[in-house]
């Protein structure tokens, strides 16, 4: 019995301690679930709209509608800074564009032709200058508002200024709620999310070098797009970032030359860390002599990106470690020094010592962004106040062609849905007006890139979507009753949108499409019986609006990211022959980072692209041909023209001469591509023949000449180094990556949209 008691007490110990394990690990799972932006920013914006709707009705207001409306989109900004700005802008917008809708409905109305051309032409103004304006928020609120006027209140012109009234109401009351929470619950900076985003490229960049590191002393590196396509599109959110954390403080606007300055040297750390395709052949008699320095350099840098990735390292740390970098590369040079000096720089084979030098060059330049971004990153996080969030401003722009012509589809968006509205009655009321108006106006800007592309596909997935709402409606608003359930059904929806937006799951183009399900399962009141009429009219306004939309955007200028890509590759021949003829901008932090974030964007539509418009084939060509563009670019804007500097001035010009002739046939080689986009010519997969190994003949012989100039080391590799550039320009200038077939442009460019 004793011992049965025994057994029985540690059985309960044992299913007490699983059961404390158990709570452990759901503790620590809820605090890893919470610890994402996703469920965060879901929870901000439920809260915001349920306070939103219960100080609506608690205040008796009379569109309780338009209060969630507001905090919903007043939600969508991430950061403290950019809330306060859209709030100032939301509010004059909404009080000018009241007065705007009164003024054209009740004067106008009675006359279709003026009222329709009037309204249109404000929507048309407004939308445009949204995208080329010192104040975006305060023009798109200020047609948004009188879009909404013009609509309610065509029924009674005269009153129209009720509507008005109502709409400015719901919008103050909406912008304290979204406010209040945004900055009260999990409140976020800009400035410390740039500098995670900044750390976070820093991180990806050193397992890239790890790997380029084993590479090079395993004997099998070897280039490719994969720092390109893994940290470029890090560097574009760095850029987006940027543009919203210009409103977030005086700090941080005064800090905008350190900022901009980071986001530079990360984009030469990623083309040099992509540069770094070298490798040192197991049998090379350079082995015995930089092996061990070599690897010690790649131990010492891989410490560096470590302190530099991690947000509580010291400035004193990144400088001991930046420290031991130096102290590896003169060991590094002093290896090569007696490497040379035993003569056996003679051994050498020209694509070995070519590429060595590369190797070098690349090394070095690392090195020097990594002592730079320390410094700044030190000067960001020294920064420790938030600074008092202050409204920012644009300087005035004229808009660019194609905002002129998104104002131009939304005018006609909005006076083709007041026509239809004013003539027909159909079931869905201003609905129609307001929804033709969301999603024709803003695709420009949208986040997925597919802009118009797919949009009759939308039409039919949202009409899906619409008549599951409608069906759930018809079921569910007897309990909508209750205002329990009502409020847990609202905060449901907005927490799950909230969610799926910081995830990167809705575009623009949905997400106004759940604002539109919000705004109608928000109007309809359910202390009442809801008849059948009521909820279809709601969809039916929403479907309407959805036919009409992908009608105007099919018809007028689409924006297709077809388009975009041919003025993205364009875009990157023009630097190209730009950075061939301009040897100011080799070197250039500033011109590096941009050319990296070209090709990462040129890289995101061909993903695009491959989604829905072209095969397997054509997408691992036009993948190949922005590597090619890549490649040619990295050498073009990394090339030692210094180096030149030093060498006897027959070598040098003899050089000088060589290259100078490399670049004019890049250039011819990049006019015939060009001329091959803008006639829709095929890009063939067989190269050119531009002179590769005849380069390379010739490169051996300035070899030795530069060696018997009695060159110090750190000369001698710059000066071979500038070879190593030429002769991947060389290389690349012939390019023959492509699968057989090559690139029918006229396919890539093609006129798809369904």
């Amino acid at each position: 019995m004793e011992a049965t008691g025994e057994n029985a007490g540690e059985r309960e110990d044992g299913r007490r301690a699983c059961f404390v394990a158990w709570c452990g690990e759901a503790a620590r799972g809820v605090v890893a679930y919470f610890s994402d932006w996703g469920p965060k920013n879901g929870i901000k914006m439920a809260l915001a709209g349920t306070l939103a709707l219960y100080f609506a009705l608690w205040m008796r207001l009379d569109e309780p509608t338009w209060a969630v409306t507001t905090a919903f989109v007043l939600s969508t900004p991430k950061f403290v800074g950019a809330i306060l700005e859209k709030t100032v802008f939301r509010i004059f917008g909404a009080l000018l564009g009241a007065v705007t809708g009164y003024t054209i409905t009740g004067g106008l109305e009675q006359n279709p032709v003026l009222f329709l051309g009037a309204a249109g032409g404000f929507v048309a103004l407004t939308t445009a200058l949204y995208g080329g304006a010192f104040a975006p928020y305060f023009f798109r609120q200020w047609g948004y508002t009188a879009t909404i006027v013009a609509a309610q209140g065509m029924a009674d012109p005269e009153f129209s200024w009720k509507v008005g009234l109502a709409r400015c109401e719901e919008i103050c009351l909406g912008i304290v709620v979204a406010t209040a929470v945004t900055m009260v619950v999990w409140p976020r900076y800009a400035r410390v999310e740039f500098a995670e985003g900044a750390r976070s490229t820093l991180g990806k960049l050193r397992d890239f070098l790890k790997k380029r590191a084993e590479g090079f002393l395993s004997g099998e590196g070897k280039a490719g797009p994969g720092v390109f396509l893994a940290t470029g599109g890090s560097l574009e959110k760095l850029r987006k970032l940027i543009r919203v954390a210009s409103f977030e403080s005086r700090e941080f606007r005064r800090m905008r030359g350190e900022i901009d300055a980071i986001v530079s040297q990360l984009g030469v750390l990623i083309g040099s860390v992509s540069g770094l395709s070298q490798s040192l052949p197991s049998e090379s008699i350079l082995r015995k002599y930089i092996e061990e320095p070599v690897a010690a350099l790649h131990q010492n840098l891989i410490e560096a990106f470590d302190l530099l990735a991690d947000k509580k390292s010291k400035l004193e740390e990144r400088g001991e470690a930046l420290g031991r970098v130096g102290e590896a590369l003169e060991r590094y040079a002093a290896s090569l020094k007696k490497f040379r000096l035993d003569g056996g720089g003679d051994e050498l084979s020209p694509e070995e010592s070519l590429s060595h030098a590369g190797y070098s060059l690349a090394i070095r330049e690392i090195y020097g962004s990594l002592q730079r971004l320390s410094e700044l990153l030190e000067t960001l996080d020294r920064s420790q106040g938030q600074g008092m969030p202050a409204i920012g401003l644009r300087a005035p722009t004229i808009p660019s062609k194609g905002w002129i012509r998104s104002g131009i589809r939304g005018g006609i968006a909005v006076a083709s849905g007041l026509l239809i509205l004013n003539w027909f009655h159909p079931p869905g009321g201003e609905m129609i007006v307001i929804g033709t108006y969301l999603f024709t106006a803003f695709t420009l800007e949208s986040a997925d890139r597919r802009g118009d592309l797919g949009v009759f596909g939308d039409l039919f997935r949202l009409t899906v979507a619409l008549l599951c709402f409608f069906v759930f409606l018809l079921f569910w608003s007897p309990f909508m009753a209750n205002y329990a359930v009502f409020n847990t059904m609202l905060a449901g929806a907005l927490f799950l949108v909230g969610y799926f937006l910081e995830k990167g799951l809705l575009g623009s183009f949905q997400s106004l499409f759940c604002l539109l399900l919000v705004v109608n399962l928000v109007g309809i009141n359910a202390q009442r019986p809801v008849p059948f009429e009521e909820i279809a009219g709601a969809v039916f306004g929403i479907f309407l609006a959805l036919v009409l939309s992908a009608t105007i955007r099919r018809l007028l200028w689409p924006i297709l990211p077809q388009n975009q890509f041919r003025q993205k590759v364009l875009h990157l021949i023009d630097f190209l022959e730009k950075a061939a003829v301009e040897k100011s901008l080799a070197g250039s932090a500033k011109e590096k980072a941009e050319f990296v974030l070209s090709v990462s964007e040129a890289h995101s539509l061909v993903g695009v692209l491959g989604k829905e418009v072209l095969g397997e084939k054509e997408v691992r060509n036009l993948g190949a041909y922005i590597r090619h563009l890549g490649e040619i670019g990295w050498y073009l804007t990394s090339f030692p023209w210094g180096a030149l500097d030093g060498l006897p001035v027959g070598l040098r010009e003899e050089i000088g001469g060589k290259i100078a002739g490399l670049h004019e046939s890049l250039l011819a080689r990049l006019s015939g591509q060009r001329r091959g986009i803008l006639s829709g010519e095929t890009l063939g997969a067989a190269g050119s023949g531009c002179g590769g190994s005849e380069f390379l003949s010739w490169a051996q012989e300035v070899r030795q000449k530069v060696r018997g100039a009695q060159l110090g080391v750190p000369e001698t590799v710059a000066a071979v180094g500038a070879l190593h550039h030429a002769y991947g320009m060389a290389k690349e200038a012939e390019f023959s990556g492509l699968a057989p077939g090559g690139i029918d442009w006229r396919d890539v460019f093609s006129d798809k949209i369904l």
